[in-house]
């Protein structure tokens, strides 16, 4: 088996030679092989280890007797050994362990200076994932399940290995490992998957199910390194960044590609969203008329005219107008920023520097109607600056120079 692990570290480069390495470690069967694993391997390849192990205390003593095995067995191998205690509570126990794990995970390397930590994914754990994200609706991003190594420096030296080979292993060298009695609670969906629908899958259906949905993830993970520029170089064609997390797209060019493409492209700008949500969001973009939104989680679109934008809902109540005095020539700026005027010569004293609002007319021209017109779309109009002497507005941007003043939009 140590042969295998060295194999698959070097199929996907995820260990350099002398690199610095944090290894997870729980207690389990899987963390315990890995680090022995990697302690085996690491004189050979100079590479720097260090234990890192996240006390969830779930279970009282059990947590704390974890924490200690871990401890000595990093002390037999004289590694060092990190640990950190954090209190789960509430409901979504499993996904909340599940970010706790990654937070201490990143901590570590920025403050240990680790280039990778490798985590004990197994084969297993890969094909429990799959068929997890099957049965709640994945496409090929999700289907690729526990990538071998992730853009944050995650690995996991045992992802082709079984659970059943790494407890041979573990045996055969006479290794102790602890048991987290929570594994075989079946309330939770992934150990219902992992002690009932597998092995049932196994028995009726196929009994190399597991290695059938790791090679699926394989395909998919493949699938979607490939697509990774294209996508990339779509959407710079189609979309541009207008702020954190805001983008602005051209629906006209988004129409020219193939549905597939769509799809990564809004998943590639906007993150996860089920397909549904998806589809909705594609059916705004590809509309050939017309105005709409969708707001879901995490994701607020709306369509004008050509144009489609992409951004987070934003919190709480929005400022909608502004208004700044004009009492003397000079440059000034909108309060929010978005837009800077300059006068110059000396302005009437009620002369007033704000935003268009709904009813404003220009030389008896509703600048409402001027928008569409002018085809600007609806989020880009409630910043439009004017200009107003005794409530008259007397210039809008794109408007000619009103006779009264000189005013230069900046």
């Amino acid at each position: 088996m140590l042969a295998n692990i060295g194999a698959t570290i070097a199929k996907y480069s995820m260990l350099s030679r002398s690199a610095q390495v944090g290894v997870a470690v729980s207690g389990g069967a899987d963390s315990v092989a890995l680090l022995d694993a990697l302690a085996a391997l690491a004189e050979r390849e100079e590479w720097k280890l260090t234990v890192l192990h996240l006390n969830h205390g779930l279970r009282g003593a059990e947590s704390d007797a974890d924490e200690a095995f871990v401890a000595q067995f990093a002390r037999e191998l004289g590694i060092p050994f990190h640990s950190e205690r954090v209190q789960l509570g509430g409901t979504g126990i499993e996904e909340a362990g599940r970010r706790a794990r990654h937070d201490f995970f990143m901590r570590m390397m920025q403050q240990l200076k680790l280039d990778r930590v490798a985590t004990g994914h197994t084969r297993s754990d890969q094909a429990e994932t799959v068929l997890f994200r099957l049965l709640r609706g994945a496409g090929p991003a999700g289907l690729a399940g526990i990538l071998p190594v992730t853009r944050e420096g995650l690995v996991r030296p045992l992802i082709e290995t079984t659970r059943a080979e790494v407890q041979a292993w573990l045996k055969e060298r006479g290794r102790q490992w602890r048991e987290d009695a929570s594994n075989c609670d079946t309330r939770f969906a992934r150990n219902r998957i992992r002690h009932e629908l597998l092995p049932a899958l196994a028995r009726d259906w196929n009994p190399r199910i597991a290695e059938t949905l790791a090679a699926t993830a394989e395909i998919a993970a493949d699938e979607e390194a490939y697509w990774a520029r294209p996508i990339r170089e779509a959407v710079e064609q189609v979309f541009q960044a207008k702020g954190e997390g805001v983008w602005i797209g051209d629906v006209k060019a988004f129409r020219q590609h193939a549905v597939p493409l769509q799809r990564r492209m809004l998943r590639h700008l906007v993150g996860a969203l089920d397909f549904e949500a998806l589809e909705r969001l594609r059916s705004l973009c590809v509309q050939q008329e017309g105005t709409g939104r969708l707001i879901v989680a995490g994701l607020d679109a709306m369509r004008s005219f050509d144009w489609v934008r992409l951004a987070p809902p934003t919190p709480g109540p929005v400022a909608r107008n502004w208004s700044v005095p004009m009492p003397s020539a000079g440059r000034y700026t909108a309060p929010n920023g978005s837009c800077r005027v300059e006068i110059q010569g000396d302005p009437p004293s009620d002369t007033l520097f704000r935003n268009w609002r709904p009813g404003d007319v220009i030389n008896g021209v509703s600048l409402k109607h001027q928008f569409g017109e002018w085809r600007v779309p609806i989020w880009e109009r409630r910043d439009w600056p004017v200009v107003v002497i005794m409530g008259r507005v007397v210039w809008a941007r794109g408007w000619p120079q009103p006779e009264v003043l000189q005013v230069v939009e900046l």
